[in-house]
């Protein structure tokens, strides 16, 4: 969308200009409609629209004057995919600050993904219908701290889970980039969640996560984590887990996460090998990352890790890696060494040979 005249007097906004620019876009409504990219609108535009839903403008017949939106706002109604970028710097050369002008969802009745970078949420005033209607949503670059200052930021008292807050089709949420310290139990009101990325905050804990069923895949990269005790109350049915660049020092409460098939630690604080053990009995475990730890820098760390896994050590892809043949013949030797040490008799009918 293209503005023509945007100040008027006193370097006001003139939001009657901007929508005399915004008209000229009903008219390639049917090539924006046709793609399947986002369409990107700047925090300008949305204010612009929101105005014009606000104020009772009059419409002026048979004149140039008149001002008439509803071919853009016929396109908001039938967008699916919308990308927003805010920003704190002034506009042009005047005294407005983009991220300081307030804006609505409402003429959006179709949007299945939207994507907010560098917006200030406090200045969102209605979601429209976006809780009926989102099936992805991106929320990156922002000042939020709490999860509650997305999900509920057109909600004046926070922290109330009413029913009409929930987010009905939602089903991925990337909530990168921000500076969440914590998550609340706001995320309750997004019940058909699969897809959860918090990477790049200031999280130092998981919770809130038990009552999301339907939680498949969740990547909490580059927080600050350092505890994770007993996952399993917590993210019970997790198959993809990313704690990479934390501070974790141990595995001892991943070991019944059993649906668990890809889990991701590097960059962490584990030295020892012993506090892998724990991830030993996980039956569906597959893909395992521990580079960038200490740990990955001790003699035969592969094989010592690859025992854990008993018969399932050549099922396990250690740090993009799968274990060749000969790998796999140490950890059988080992396996059977610790059983004669224990009294006991190796089964050495028993070989990793495919």
């Amino acid at each position: 969308m293209v503005f023509q005249k945007i100040f008027c007097q006193q370097r006001k906004l003139s939001v009657t200009n901007l929508q005399y620019s915004l008209k000229a876009d009903g008219k390639e409504a049917d090539i924006i409609l046709s793609t399947n990219k986002p369409h990107n609108f700047s925090i300008l535009e949305l204010h612009a629209i929101s105005e014009f839903l606000r104020k009772p403008y009059p419409m002026v017949d048979n004149t140039e004057s008149s001002i008439d939106l509803s071919p853009v706002l016929d396109l908001c109604s039938q967008l699916s995919l919308v990308n927003i970028t805010g920003s704190f710097n002034h506009y042009l050369h005047s005294n407005i600050v983009l991220n300081k002008l307030s804006f609505e969802f409402s003429p959006f009745k179709n949007l299945k993904f939207l994507n907010m970078k560098n917006v200030a949420l406090d200045t969102i005033f209605s979601l429209g219908n976006l809780r009926s209607t989102l099936e992805r949503l991106n929320v990156d670059n922002t000042n939020a701290t709490s999860v509650c200052q997305i999900l509920q930021c057109d909600v004046i008292h926070k922290y109330n889970l009413e029913g009409s807050q929930k987010w009905d089709r939602l089903e991925t949420l990337n909530l990168s980039n921000n500076n969440l310290t914590e998550i609340d139990n706001t995320i309750s009101l997004v019940p058909r969640l699969k897809n959860l990325i918090l990477n790049n905050n200031k999280l130092s804990s998981i919770s809130n996560l038990s009552d999301l069923s339907n939680l498949s895949y969740l990547s909490l990269c580059k927080n600050l984590i350092t505890i994770c005790n007993d996952l399993h109350t917590k993210v019970g049915n997790i198959l993809t887990l990313n704690l990479s660049q934390n501070n974790i020092v141990t595995t001892k409460g991943f070991s019944k996460l059993y649906s668990l098939e890809n889990l991701d630690l590097s960059c962490n604080k584990i030295t020892d090998i012993s506090e892998i053990q724990y991830l030993g009995d996980l039956p569906c475990l597959e893909n395992l990352v521990l580079t960038g730890n200490s740990v990955a820098t001790t003699v035969d760390y592969r094989i010592k890790i690859l025992e854990f896994f008993g018969e399932r050590a050549k099922d396990i892809c250690l740090d993009n890696e799968k274990p060749c043949q000969s790998e796999l013949d140490k950890v059988s030797l080992l396996r059977a060494l610790r059983i004669v040490k224990e009294g006991k008799t190796p089964n050495l009918t028993s070989s990793f040979n495919q």
